[in-house]
């Protein structure tokens, strides 16, 4: 088992974590972003977010958030206060706001790409399923939104919330992690069960190389 310390993860992968206040919205009909604009419900738009949370749970909320989002592009997108089931690839072009129970469950091999900012609580799972959920754009991210806190493998986590210019937020805790996919310093993708190891111990014993920081999947 690769047990990796809360300082370790802060040095080791060069992540800058930054204080931050969990926000939680109780209307169930709109919420306010972080410029205390109004941001209206997804579902105000037909989107019924009556998953359960278990993948391919409830009605495929799909289409009806790509008119939400087109019907929102002008007020700086909606926002989710429920669970939703996306079963569909899809891009959505607007910033999304999560109240306290919302959340994405994306299906098995579906992509959900958000090009946003994207709020919600640092701690709060928001995104789940089988899925793939992209932040392309977000400035700023937590683990948490993909489940780091309560995964068996947070490294998924991890890897998931990697991107180009953005600060990560890594709620306090312990993360072991089962899976590490990291870039050595000087060298290549590298993925292996616990280690991280030179490419040519293939061929040649060695011992762990360094890293510095985790890499998107590749």
């Amino acid at each position: 088992m690769f047990s990796i310390p809360k300082a370790l993860i802060f040095d080791a992968f060069l992540f800058w974590a930054v204080a931050g206040s969990a926000q939680a919205w109780n209307s169930n009909r709109d919420a306010s972003g972080p410029n205390q604009m109004v941001r209206p419900s997804v579902q105000r738009y037909g989107v019924k977010c009556d998953s359960n949370g278990t993948p391919g749970n409830g009605t495929d909320d799909s289409a009806a958030f790509l008119t939400a989002a087109a019907a929102t592009a002008n007020r700086e997108g909606f926002a989710v206060l429920a669970t939703c089931r996306i079963a569909q690839t899809l891009t959505i072009n607007v910033p999304i706001t999560f109240g306290s129970t919302g959340a994405l469950v994306v299906d098995t091999d579906k992509t959900v790409t958000i090009n946003g900012v994207i709020t919600a609580s640092n701690t709060q799972q928001v995104f789940r399923g089988g899925g793939t959920i992209v932040a392309a754009t977000a400035p700023f991210v937590s683990v948490g939104w993909w489940g780091a806190l309560t995964a068996a493998d947070p490294a998924v986590a991890f890897r998931a919330a990697a991107g180009s210019n953005r600060t990560y937020f890594i709620p306090p805790g312990s993360y072991t992690f089962q899976t590490v996919q990291a870039r050595a310093i000087g060298g290549g993708t590298i993925i292996t069960s616990n280690l991280l190891t030179d490419p040519s111990c293939a061929e040649n014993s060695c011992t762990s190389v360094p890293y510095s920081y985790l890499d998107a999947p590749g």
